[in-house]
């Protein structure tokens, strides 16, 4: 979150082991990830979340792009659990993120790890995020 002042709010992702960064596992589907993250809208901009499929409410997705993620050749959808109901006036939410796809490059969620919200194109960012907590589930 270039620029954003940071901010805590203390989630956790309760009764999972936490990861490190020695334990990435490149896609396979066989460890999947998850994180809590701190998403800052970007100025200017509004939140483009699209509604996730199920009966769980606070459950949105949107095209992610992690900075250590070199590779080009897919877009990632993220998943976004928020710790609160979406209030579109404020620049700043919580979630607990991981990928739809299991062959997903799920090694990138680890704490400190940097991504943007996007709604398809990387240019048209609207939110920068960091991954403040990872487990495996």
């Amino acid at each position: 979150m270039r620029g954003a002042a940071p901010f805590a709010l203390g989630l956790q992702c309760p009764g999972l082991p936490k990861t490190s960064p020695s334990t990435g596992n490149g896609g396979n589907s066989a460890e999947r990830r998850q994180g809590v993250a701190e998403i800052t809208l970007r100025v200017g901009c509004q939140w483009r979340l699209g509604k996730a499929w199920g009966p769980e409410p606070n459950r949105y997705q949107a095209f992610a792009r992690f900075e250590e993620d070199h590779d080009r050749s897919h877009t990632w959808t993220l998943l976004l659990r928020l710790s609160d109901p979406l209030d579109r006036g404020s620049p700043r939410l919580a979630a607990t993120v991981h990928y739809l796809m299991p062959e997903a490059p799920q090694h990138l969620i680890l704490p400190g790890a940097r991504f943007i919200l996007h709604p398809g194109h990387e240019s048209d960012a609207f939110a920068d995020g960091v991954v403040v907590e990872a487990a495996v589930h």
